[in-house]
């Protein structure tokens, strides 16, 4: 259910019309943006609120 959500919001793609394959690999590539997306964000509001975006992500 989390993959084909996450496809959904990221790709604007119906996942019950893909392969096995192309689902695994779409929902790869969505969990990446998410946590680049988060990883952006715990910067941005790093510098905004104090520590100048200087902590180091895991």
């Amino acid at each position: 259910m989390k993959g084909e959500a996450l496809i959904r919001a990221n790709f604007g793609i119906d996942p019950s019309t893909l392969s096995e394959e192309m689902w695994a690999r779409l929902c790869a590539e969505a969990m990446w943006i998410e946590t680049w997306r988060l990883r952006c964000k715990a910067e941005m509001l790093g510098r905004l609120f104090g520590d100048g975006g200087t902590r180091k992500s895991r």
